[in-house]
């Protein structure tokens, strides 16, 4: 079939793609560290599951910490499990 078959008024022209102004665009800003996580927060980062999480922090693998009544792993110890650093682990 031909197109003007098809479509006998023409192509249309009322569609039109619109893209935000420039200006009105925002920069994401930078997401930043944190310095301690939760357990599941950690599971995540690490991807392994909570129980693994806890499990290694029982054998004394993957130091944590608690403060207000949360056990929090820092930025550091998570590191330090992953390189395999004993001394380092705060």
């Amino acid at each position: 079939m031909i197109f003007e078959e098809l479509f006998p008024s023409g192509p249309r022209t009322d569609l039109t793609i619109r893209y935000p102004r420039t200006d009105q665009l925002r920069i994401a800003e930078p997401a930043q560290e944190k310095m301690a996580y939760g357990v599941r927060e950690a599971a995540k980062t690490l991807n392994v599951s909570e129980r693994t999480v806890w499990s290694l922090v029982k054998t004394g693998e993957l130091r944590s910490v608690i403060r207000a009544g949360r056990r929090l792993i820092t930025r550091q110890n998570i590191e330090a499990f992953l390189e395999g650093d004993n001394e380092r682990r705060i």
